[in-house]
């Protein structure tokens, strides 16, 4: 048997841990069943981590402590993890492509990441506030950071230890729409079946697909983010919308989380823009309730499950937000194209629990195993 312990962060407090972002490993109990793998979760450092064959730490668990690439308790622990007789794979779940932690690459065996830019070359250049996006402000508009941003550039002789993971869209969406106590019931079923090697019970995901909508658009892009050049892209968005012409919507109009899910399954189009990172929960969220999503350009995005798909499942908007208007306008009209996004996007959600999430998964682990 391959023991794979997981060390976690906040990631996986309380109702997230079998619900949200490790959620795969519980989906598909039986693949890893059939490769020989059983995990255990540790939320804390003691000599118990280090009784397996593999050891997956989420950069989460310690905090900004990663966003200093000099930073030397981190580099200091894993040096000592060198030491000892088990791999390193290092789960980087910083919110952008571009945001990375390659500093830790000399000491993992593996690097994996839920986004990552399509064209290695990237990350051996300069990029400006750390993100691909944000560099483009910087060179195009001059927007300038407070602070610059710190950073490692890959050395390309380390690239093939870095592999693409899953990223935010595997959570159990329907689980984060259901009243408190349903939720603490089904976690402490959860955590008994989990202690007793169990199958974890997972809910199949209720999805919505109606055409008939109260809303044309909602766009809740909140502009309170300290770095200029994240930030300004949701600042463009104020000068380039021309309200005038979306009757029935929510623009720049807070909605409680109550609320939240039922507004997007009466709501034709959600237009999420790009924040800390590129992937957002938002557009999940939109496709489960029915809704399809706007985005800006990502095909230079390399991420899984995949909803990001031009034309196939959602319709990109430029960076420079010039054809904002037209792209909604088109879209606000064209029931059947909005159904056929929906649909594509929602069945590449459903993949993940199915055949689709196992091969991905699958190829992954033995990689790490292999």
């Amino acid at each position: 048997m391959i023991r794979i312990n997981i060390l976690v962060g906040d990631e996986s407090h309380g109702l997230e841990l079998f619900n949200g972002y490790w959620r795969p490993i519980f989906l598909h109990h039986e693949l890893f069943k059939g490769l020989q793998i059983e995990f255990k979760f540790f939320f804390k450092i003691s000599k118990h981590i280090y009784n397996g064959d593999f050891l997956i730490i989420s950069s989460r668990f310690f905090g900004k402590l990663t966003s200093d690439p000099k930073n030397n308790f981190v580099l200091k622990f894993l040096k000592n993890l060198n030491k000892k007789n088990i791999k390193i794979i290092w789960f980087d779940l910083r919110d952008s492509a571009g945001t990375t932690q390659f500093q830790v690459l000399p000491y993992v065996d593996f690097y994996v990441k839920k986004q990552l830019y399509k064209d290695f070359k990237i990350y051996t250049k300069n990029l400006y506030g750390g993100r691909e996006y944000s560099n483009y402000y910087y060179e195009n508009y001059g927007i300038k950071d407070k602070d610059l941003y710190l950073m490692t550039k890959l050395d390309l002789k380390y690239k093939e230890k870095i592999l693409l993971g899953w990223n935010l869209g595997v959570r159990n969406f329907k689980y984060y729409a259901k009243p408190k106590f349903n939720k603490i019931s089904l976690f402490l079923k959860n955590k008994i079946e989990y202690y007793l090697n169990k199958n974890i019970s997972c809910d199949e995901l209720v999805l919505f697909s109606s055409r008939k909508k109260k809303y044309n658009l909602f766009a809740n892009n909140r502009t309170q983010i300290s770095r200029n050049t994240v930030r300004f892209q949701r600042e463009l968005f104020k000068r380039k919308i021309n309200q005038t012409i979306f009757n029935d919507s929510l623009i720049d109009v807070n909605i409680d989380f109550n609320n939240f899910y039922k507004i997007l399954s009466e709501t034709k189009i959600l237009l999420s823009l790009f924040g800390w990172g590129e992937v957002c929960y938002k557009e999940f969220e939109a496709t489960v309730c029915g809704c399809s999503f706007i985005a800006p350009e990502m095909s230079n995005i390399l991420t899984w499950p995949n909803i990001y798909r031009k034309k196939v499942t959602y319709i990109p908007v430029d960076w420079s937000l010039n054809n904002l208007n037209s792209v909604l306008s088109m879209l606000i009209r064209n029931d059947d194209l909005r159904y056929k996004l929906v649909i594509n996007a929602q069945n590449e959600i459903i993949s993940v629990s199915k055949e689709n999430g196992k091969r991905f998964l699958n190829k992954l682990f033995r990689r790490f195993i292999n």
